[in-house]
């Protein structure tokens, strides 16, 4: 029995590695110039009440990783400067969100308290311009969204579904040619079933598809599920 055991548990690991899906956040640190970086830095996020984050280097850089899909809020400090909060950063597996240079300016010329700010998720990728993404926001907007499969024929180019919403075409190609990507999951040709309110992001390749998923004619559409951390986070 022990030794089934342990078979269990080895077959069992890669699927769950395969489910684990990070991404990672980089951005700059500069002072209130816009130009001097600021090493030393503090960046900060939380993760199921625990302390996440990153200190500058001598170019101000930073980078936090690995982290789970999902939506951070990052603190930048540093002393004798005012924090900056960043709000609704989105974190999408095999990605890199950046944040690019934050000015923080100095105590002595700025209002006591931290500056808020909410993060603009880009709508396409600019290393890919094949894919686009939809986020919880956008899905949240419109009660179109319910049926998730003429959602995602609606606001992406190149992409069409039947009259059912059970298939989706990329430029032509058939509709079982396809493959979805359900929280690090693969589902060819059927379209799965997610509610709505359970998706964090939605990503679609409907052109320039990366070789590493694979040789089909059809598109890639990405789901990610919300955690339950997102869920507690929209319910506040």
């Amino acid at each position: 029995m022990k030794k089934l055991g342990i078979l269990f548990a080895l077959l069992s690991f890669p699927i769950f590695f395969y489910a684990q899906q990070y991404g990672e956040i980089q951005g700059r640190v500069l002072d209130s110039d816009g130009k001097t970086t600021l090493p030393g830095a503090s960046i900060s996020l939380e993760i199921a009440g625990t302390l996440r984050g990153d200190v500058s280097n001598v170019d101000g850089d930073f980078k936090i990783k690995p982290l789970a899909a999902g939506i951070y809020t990052v603190t930048v400090s540093y002393t004798g400067h005012q924090s900056q909060v960043i709000e609704d950063v989105v974190v999408r597996p095999d990605k890199i969100t950046e944040l690019g240079d934050l000015v923080l300016k100095d105590i002595t010329h700025s209002i006591p308290g931290a500056e808020i700010y909410a993060y603009e998720d880009p709508l396409i990728d600019a290393d890919n311009t094949g894919m686009q993404t939809i986020s919880a926001k956008d899905i949240e907007r419109t009660s179109e969204a319910r049926n998730v499969q003429g959602f995602i024929a609606k606001v992406s180019t190149g992409v069409s579904s039947n009259a059912e919403g059970t298939e989706l075409y990329f430029r032509g190609a058939r509709g079982d040619a396809n493959l979805f990507i359900v929280d690090g999951v693969k589902i060819m040709g059927q379209v799965p079933s997610v509610p709505a309110s359970g998706i964090g992001s939605i990503s679609v390749y409907s052109g320039g598809v990366p070789a590493k998923y694979g040789d089909f004619t059809g598109g890639v559409v990405i789901i990610e599920t919300k955690n339950y951390f997102d869920i507690y986070k929209s319910q506040q």
